[in-house]
């Protein structure tokens, strides 16, 4: 009896010891799938930052092409044209703009002058 008693306590101590050890590798899995449900968002949002970057990207190296023509536009408005009428000061633009355009990619179209409003 004694040694059946004795095979018993080591037995329920080996359940406890094993009953521990499935306790916590219970609690390291939830955390896993917690952490890997987590990556798994974290990886879908960065792949969509990553497309609206690279849209980014491209629209930058478009604007690229314009930026002499940018600087060029700019320069000529503030030292040559700023001291005429507003509708001169148009006619001389739309003009700069189209040789701009006709003599290579540096046109940057999107230019506009201030209204009188603006001035």
């Amino acid at each position: 009896l004694g040694i059946i008693k004795k095979k018993l306590q080591e037995l329920e101590a080996e359940h406890k010891t094993l009953s521990e050890e499935a306790k916590v590798l219970n609690e390291t899995k939830a955390e896993t799938t917690r952490k890997l449900i987590n990556a798994e968002k974290l990886i879908d949002l960065l792949g969509s930052e990553g497309e609206r970057w690279t849209q980014t990207i491209a629209k930058l190296k478009e604007e690229e092409k314009e930026l002499a023509g940018n600087v060029f536009l700019s320069a000529a408005f503030s030292s040559y044209i700023g001291p005429f009428t507003m509708r001169y000061r148009q006619m001389l633009m739309d003009n700069w703009k189209n040789l701009c355009k006709a003599n290579g990619p540096v046109s940057y179209t999107h230019l506009t002058l201030p209204t009188n409003r603006e001035v």
